[in-house]
């Protein structure tokens, strides 16, 4: 009996449809038998509930191609139908339906494809609309024109009939606008009839001006066809700019679906104005072409908002459509109250997934994609709100319905639906998304939903591919411009050099290979700073901590070298011959560098510096970026490398001090190397201020700048210090003439020999007057043997002074004890004497006095017997016997040994003095002292 009424019923539907058929025009097309083969296995149905589905395809009828839609509503129109057709299989999903009294109903879609009489033919819409009059339910078309069209027929019919709306926003079809027809007064309800699940087209971009305040934007500006659903947009956008105090600085429009020469005037007048935010009142098409040019003038505002649509805007324009602003009717990653759907997706313990996720999985079940969610969401929630409509009302009846849509409110996937006495959803707010990187769509409003914050500026067109390699960036190129000069600089010093090494004294005494190794350290410090750039790689990471730290070493080193091979050579402390060659100054300063490449070895192989990937702004893939990264470890060989430097830097410090006062100029480079370390004591600091204070990442430019200029130039300033002077003295005394114009090398070297300058005698002086001329010729090696062989007649000389002044100590002693004896005796022999006779006392008294004048003449008269003297007395000294002994043949009275005593004395007194040279005042002092009391 059940099979029974099952076929009867079946065969009661088959007979409506047909009906429905016949009745309709040859460009209406009723749903897919497949519905139908499912309504085979329904029982008790008692009807049919149809609902007619109003859509455009231009140019071309279903009938004429069955198989495609195109036309300009295509992509809307495609979207549409399969939204429409996933609400009536969930509607009617194990024969569910609506029980109206007791009585079970399924629902039915009549698609109508009006063409382009929605646009141009009222009439034609009418009667197309009329030929159906057993369906007074009705679901309109996208867009706000075509809808206008559908709602005036609705309007204008003589049965009562309901429009529900699946894209109509224009205000215009709900207020009565100024420029209304007769019989709509101004703002009163223009279609009683029209029912809309969104809300009015100025509210669009509302959510998407107040996220640009926030961020900062001042100017925008407006362009949009004038069209009602354009100037709605137009109207709206502008008075919320306006109410956020952003100043409109253009509002410009074009005609309704502007072609590509309509759009080339508006970017004309965009570029012109150059506004922060760009709002566009275009559809689609006007959209995309709108972008291309913007990509044509390589131009980019910091924002542009536009209908952008779900579903071909990635075929269209690719990576291109990135980081535009949409404001989309629906999206599936929505959730919060809002969004609780009890009728098709109820709530479920076992279900944690929010009711649009569950929309749009279900939606992929039946598809094979992923709902965009603007025309197909709309289009569902059209079909859910008739259905929630016909319950309440309890009847198909459309005036009943259009009374109960009046009262409806309720919750669904869509959001929150009511309609207000004008006929659209107030309270729906419009999701504003935006364009990843990936063209896909990222929730950014409402805020409990957001999926990403709003990108604002939207980044250059430049900055949206990757470049993962060194020296594109301009900074890059200035700082690798400005080491090849300074490279380029040192090369020519380094020529200059070898050119010179054996023409100019100066260069030779400076030791050309030890310079030539200065200048090539320079280099690699240079190399070290071009490879540290904003793109560096793990194997360049460690080229650059090897090329700084042997770099340094090598450029340091040989000074530190040259220093302290001077000073063992002029060491007044030891007069020991010194041998410091070249080859044991080149075996020094390897042994500096080793200890460097040891320590190098063991931290590039135990814990080496990697260079990590690093992406600032994941919106700008041309700021990714490849850094050295130092790991713990790392610090510790930082450590032992910045100390055993700054132990160089001492080092080579102290023994610039030591040598400081040395008169060779040539060879003195204290001054020079104190200079340079105090200049690169400051710009190492400021090196370290830059890589330690500025981030790494949002100051990376700006560290990378400054700790390179600061390396570069700690390392030329030291290069200037120590080669000027010596391009100078080349430049102001050429090769071939220094000989004749420097200071003789007995000045020179006046400090290395005595105080007085003058040697230890005639021969010294003698053989630094004949060596003079071919000083100039002598290298650094000769040089040094040179010196060597003076030490040893200093030495000599020295020997003979100190011998000498032991023997004068000897014989002031001998006559301090002789003056001694003779006063006593002198004293004992006057009490016995007796008184001597005038005349004798008087010739007495007169000859000592000549014979001191005599002498005295004597001595002032003949230099030379002075000097003959002084060698016949030094021989006396040396043989040990005084001459006075053996020339007294025959005894004498005391008074003429007194007076003999004294005039030796007086003789011995210049011997003494002409003997040592080198003898002091003080000891000259002492020596009178005894000859006075021996007089008395």
């Amino acid at each position: 009996m059940r099979a029974h009424s099952g076929t009867i019923q079946a065969g009661l539907l088959a007979a409506l449809v047909a009906v429905v058929a016949f009745a309709a025009p040859s460009y209406a097309q009723q749903t897919p038998s497949y519905w139908q083969n499912e309504w085979d296995s329904c029982f008790n149905i008692t009807g049919v509930i149809q609902i007619g589905v109003l859509h455009l395809i231009p140019k071309v009828e279903v009938s004429e191609n069955p198989g495609g839609y195109t036309g300009l509503y295509r992509t809307e129109s495609e979207s549409q139908l399969k939204g429409l057709e996933f609400w009536l299989r969930v509607a009617n999903k194990n024969c569910s339906g609506v029980w109206i009294d007791g009585n079970h109903y399924l629902f039915n879609l009549t698609l109508v494809n009006i063409g382009e009489a929605a646009t141009k033919n009222r009439n034609r819409t009418a009667t197309a609309m009329s030929s159906m009059p057993n369906i007074n339910l009705w679901i309109g078309p996208y867009g706000s024109s075509p809808t206008s069209t559908v709602a005036d027929a609705v309007q204008k019919a003589a049965s009562p009939k309901v429009l529900i709306g699946t894209g109509a926003t224009s205000s215009s079809l709900y207020i009565c606008p100024s420029s209304a027809p007769s019989g709509c007064e101004p703002g009163a309800r223009r279609f009683s009839r029209l029912f809309s699940p969104l809300s009015i087209a100025e509210r669009y971009y509302v959510p998407a001006v107040n996220i640009f305040r926030t961020k900062g934007a001042k100017t925008v500006g407006i362009v949009y066809e004038t069209s009602a659903f354009g100037t709605s947009l137009a109207l709206g956008s502008k008075a919320e700019a306006i109410n956020n105090k952003l100043n409109i600085t253009l509002e410009q429009t074009c005609p309704p679906t502007p072609n590509a020469g309509n759009v080339s005037l508006l970017v004309d007048s965009i570029i012109q104005a150059n506004p922060d935010v760009v709002i566009c009142g275009l559809y689609y098409a006007a959209s995309v072409e709108m972008i291309k040019q913007f990509k044509a003038r390589n131009f980019v505002p910091k924002a542009f908002v536009s209908r952008m649509g779900d579903v071909a805007l990635f075929n269209d324009l690719g990576r291109d459509a990135s980081y535009s602003i949409d404001s989309n009717y629906w999206d599936s990653r929505l959730r919060g109250d809002d969004y609780i759907d009890t009728l098709y997706f109820p709530p479920s313990p076992a279900i944690s997934s929010p009711a649009p996720r569950r929309w749009a999985d279900a939606f992929a079940e039946v598809f094979g994609f992923q709902p965009g969610g603007n025309y197909e969401g709309v289009s569902f929630v059209a079909g859910e709100v008739l259905h929630r409509a016909i319950e309440r009302a309890r009847s198909w009846d459309p005036v009943r319905v259009q009374q109960a849509l009046s009262q409806i409110q309720f919750t669904s996937f869509w959001g929150k639906i009511t309609f207000n006495g004008f006929g659209y959803n107030e309270l729906y707010p419009f999701t504003q998304v935006q364009y990843n990187d990936q063209a896909l769509s990222e929730i950014i409003y409402p805020l409990i939903a957001s999926t990403q914050d709003t990108v604002y500026p939207i980044p250059l067109w430049e900055e949206r591919s990757q470049r993962l390699y060194a020296y594109w960036q301009m900074s890059e190129k200035a700082i690798v411009g400005l080491a090849g000069i300074f490279m380029i600089l040192t090369f020519a010093m380094m020529l200059f050099v070898v050119i010179l090494s054996n023409r100019h004294r100066v260069i030779k005494a400076a030791s050309p290979p030890f310079l030539l190794l200065f200048l090539f350290g320079s280099l690699l410090l240079y190399t070290g700073v071009i490879m540290w750039s904003l793109y560096v790689p793990t194997a360049v990471c460690n080229a650059v901590a090897w090329c700084l730290s042997v770099g340094f070493v090598v450029m340091f080193g040989s000074l530190f070298g040259r220093t302290f091979r001077i000073l063992q050579i002029i060491k007044k402390s030891k007069y020991a011959p010194v041998k410091f060659t070249n080859k044991r100054l080149l075996v020094f300063v390897s042994l500096l560098v080793a200890v460097d490449v040891i320590v190098l070895i063991i931290w590039t192989s135990v814990v080496p510096i990697r260079g990590v990937f690093i992406q600032p702004d994941r919106y700008r893939p041309l700021q990714d970026i490849v850094q050295c990264t130092l790991q713990s470890s790392d610090y510790i060989f930082i450590g032992i490398l910045g100390a055993y430097k700054l132990l160089i830097m001492c080092a080579g410090l102290f023994f610039s001090v030591k040598i400081w006062n040395f008169r060779l100029s040539e060879f003195n480079e204290s001054k020079p190397i104190a200079f340079g370390q105090y200049n690169l004591i400051f710009f190492m600091i400021l090196a370290i201020v830059a890589v330690a204070v500025f981030d790494p990442v949002s100051q990376r430019i700006a560290s990378y700048v400054l700790r390179s200029v600061a390396i570069m130039l700690a390392t030329f300033i030291a290069v200037l210090v120590i080669m000027i002077p010596k391009i100078y003295a080349v430049y102001k005394i050429p090769p071939g003439t220094e000989s004749s114009r420097r200071p003789k090398m007995s000045v020179l070297m006046s400090g290395i020999h005595s105080p007085t300058g003058t040697g230890s005698g005639s021969g010294t002086n003698t053989s630094s007057h004949t060596n003079s001329k071919s000083f100039s010729s002598m290298s650094e090696s000769e040089l040094e043997a040179r010196l060597s062989r003076m030490t040893k007649d200093l030495e000599r000389v020295k020997a003979d002074n100190k011998r000498l002044e032991a023997e004068n100590t000897r014989l002031k002693k001998q006559l301090a004890l002789a003056a001694e004896e003779e006063s006593t005796e002198e004293s004992s022999e006057e009490k016995k004497d007796a008184v001597p006779k005038k005349g004798t006392d008087e010739s007495d008294a007169t000859e000592p006095s000549s014979s001191s004048e005599e002498k005295v003449k004597k001595s002032a008269a003949s230099p030379k017997m002075k000097k003959d003297d002084s060698k016949a007395s030094s021989k006396n000294m040396d043989e040990g016997s005084p001459a006075e002994e053996k020339q007294a043949p025959e005894p004498l009275s005391k008074k003429d040994k007194k007076k003999k005593k004294q005039q030796q004395d007086e003789e011995k007194a210049p011997e003494s003095s002409s003997s040592s040279s080198s003898t002091e005042s003080s000891e000259s002092e002492e020596e009178k002292k005894p000859k006075k009391k021996g007089a008395k």
